[in-house]
């Protein structure tokens, strides 16, 4: 199982611990055994949920890794991009100053109001479809983070009788990607598995749709989605996942496919650590 790991939250997102620090996090990284690093920081469409970091914030934690060991894992510094239908993708066109953008969906457009909340398994499941579409657009997107993910927060606000009835949600997706996966496969955005989002009552569901993904020729991209230093490293716990999906080594990213030098802007170079 490949040993790189995206979507790794430092300490200037909100929701992190205060010790995800650079040094922090590359000693943890190098007891776990990871060869690449991805820091993934939050950018939010939706103001309230933290204003900060904005892509210059995060730029600087170019200098923060310039000063690290050598020898350890190899760096990429990307961020968590929030996209929804109608809204595009936070950060906008300054996202190409990164090396790898995580795009996800937060319901954002939900919340907004610029959509009804879902009442039904078919309103739903359009959401969810919409959401992973909106995903492919986004500057820079070099992975699909969390793809059809529901956050607790919205699934709170369900019915109950679409919240019991998730596996048929779920049969309705796997039929609908299939119209979007290739697009992703076109553009070279991996789909992320991330440990967060598989969480146990997706799994199972999400198979069909990970499946019908990889025949689709998408790869993969390995994520902790890691908010404190002690879950920097679980993506092992993914490995009997990954068999059960058909997904082998050759199907994950290693980040050698991000920062590539004629798609960035001049003067970004490569993140430090590149082998």
């Amino acid at each position: 199982m490949a040993n790189a790991e995206f979507h790794i939250h430092t300490s200037i997102s909100w929701c992190a611990a205060p010790d995800m620090t650079p040094e922090a996090m590359q000693a943890q990284a190098t007891r776990a055994g990871l060869s690449v690093m991805g820091f993934a920081d939050h950018l939010w469409l939706d103001p309230r949920r933290g204003s900060r970091p904005a892509v210059p914030w995060i730029l600087r934690l170019r200098e923060g890794l310039a000063r690290l060991p050598a020898g350890g894992p190899r760096h990429l510094l990307g961020a968590e991009a929030d996209c929804a239908p109608g809204l595009g993708a936070a950060g906008g066109d300054a996202l190409r100053q990164l090396d790898f953008v995580v795009a996800a969906y937060h319901f954002a457009d939900v919340r907004a109001g610029l959509v009804p909340w879902p009442r039904t398994v078919e309103e739903l499941a359009a959401r969810v479809l919409d959401g992973f579409r909106s995903l492919l657009d986004a500057p820079a997107a070099r992975i699909a983070g969390h793809p059809f993910f529901i956050p607790p927060s919205v699934y709170r606000r369900l019915p109950e009788a679409v919240q019991e009835r998730l596996g048929d949600v779920f049969a309705i997706v796997a039929l609908g990607a299939g119209r979007f996966l290739p697009l992703a496969a076109e553009r070279g955005i991996a789909i992320e598995l991330n440990v967060k989002a598989l969480g146990p009552w997706s799994r199972e569901v999400m198979l069909p749709v990970l499946r019908t993904a990889r025949e689709c020729g998408c790869r993969f991209a390995l994520s902790s989605d890691a908010h404190r230093l002690d879950e920097i490293g679980r993506t092992r716990g993914l490995a009997g996942y990954l068999r059960d999906a058909g997904i082998g080594d050759r199907d994950l990213v290693t980040g050698d496919e991000f920062a590539l030098e004629d798609e960035r802007s001049p003067g970004t170079g490569r993140a430090s650590g590149a082998a």
